[in-house]
C-alpha cells in the first residue's frame, strides 16, 4: 500500500509536494479516525513525517489552509491539493500497482 500511494502522489508528500526520501514516508489518514475518518486507501496518503506531524488530527483542507496561509504552497497548489481531497473524498483516486 505505501509504495502504491507514493506511486500515486508522484513521490511527493501529499500536503507541501516536497520530495519522498527514504525513511521520510509515512501514511496519513485524509480524515483522521478520531474524526470518522476510515481505514482504506481511500482516505490514505503518503506524506512526509513532517507534515504527519503537523497535521495531527486535523482533516486534511484545515492542514493544507495553514499549508497556504504560512505561504508552503502557493495558490496553484493549494487548489490542485483541494481538488486531489475532493477526488479521494469520491473514490476517483486509485492506487497504482
Amino acid at each position: 500500500v505505501r509504495l502504491g500511494l507514493e506511486r500515486r502522489e508522484g513521490g511527493r508528500c501529499f500536503y507541501c509536494r516536497r520530495e519522498l526520501r527514504g525513511g521520510d514516508v509515512a501514511l496519513d489518514h485524509v480524515v483522521p479516525l478520531a474524526r470518522g475518518g476510515f481505514l482504506g486507501a481511500e482516505n490514505l496518503v503518503a506524506a512526509c513525517s513532517d507534515c504527519n506531524s503537523r497535521k495531527g488530527e486535523r482533516e486534511a483542507e484545515e492542514y493544507l489552509r495553514e499549508l497556504f496561509r504560512g505561504r508552503r504552497l502557493n495558490a496553484a497548489e493549494f487548489d490542485e491539493r483541494l481538488v486531489a481531497v475532493g477526488r479521494l473524498a469520491r473514490g476517483q483516486q486509485h492506487l497504482t500497482a
